[in-house]
């Protein structure tokens, strides 16, 4: 199975759980425009490799975070793991899914109000899926 957790990125965080994210993920961190924008990922990165560190019992900091050639995060280790994980956020949200012996996918979006649904379904859906909606 596979276990999710909820983490609110509001969260003030400390020096210490700063120090834990990787050169990347404070490469990463950097692109984003905005400091809300910085903040919520700093958090997000945080909670996973705390998430991580509880699994593997070892300091959020020490845990071995690598980035795939698409940006996605995946563990370098010795093959001890035995898990697959995932990270999706959305504003103030994220959402954490671990799992035994299998790759692991999550999303979260903020549900939101679309102005001009028909034009958006004209631009993107097919023929044969426009007359089934």
């Amino acid at each position: 199975g596979v276990l999710l957790w909820a983490s609110n990125l509001s969260v003030d965080l400390s020096i210490e759980d700063e120090e834990c994210l990787g050169p990347y993920e404070r490469e990463r961190c950097e692109r984003f425009f905005s400091e809300t924008d910085r903040h919520r990922y700093r958090a997000a990165h945080v909670a996973l490799r705390e998430l991580l560190g509880e699994w593997l019992v070892v300091p959020a900091k020490n845990v071995p975070l690598e980035v795939g050639i698409y940006g996605k995060p995946f563990l370098r280790t010795l093959g001890r793991t035995g898990f697959g994980f995932n990270l999706s956020h959305s504003q103030d949200m994220a959402l954490i899914g671990i799992g035994r012996e299998l790759e692991v996918g999550v999303d979260l979006e903020v549900v939101r109000e679309i102005e001009d649904c028909e034009a958006m379904a004209q631009e993107i859906l097919s023929p044969s899926e426009l007359h089934q909606w």
